[in-house]
């Protein structure tokens, strides 16, 4: 639950400033597994979530792309 809720005020924040986008890729069940956060067209990183049997975060990761 922590972990949903970290990510989604990240992605609300970074997204309301002008040139910055998120994009998402999501699971069969539609949670979303890496989050891609760019600026003007190039990417700077993405989170990847890890999710339990239950479909609860069990780990989030960020790499730079």
């Amino acid at each position: 639950m922590i972990g949903n809720l970290y990510t989604d005020a990240a992605r609300a924040n970074w997204a309301t400033v002008p040139g910055r986008r998120v994009d998402m890729v999501n699971n069969s069940s539609g949670n979303p597994t890496t989050i891609i956060f760019s600026e003007n067209g190039n990417v700077l990183y993405a989170q990847y979530l890890t999710y339990d049997e239950n479909q609860n975060v069990t780990s989030v990761e960020c790499k730079t792309e």
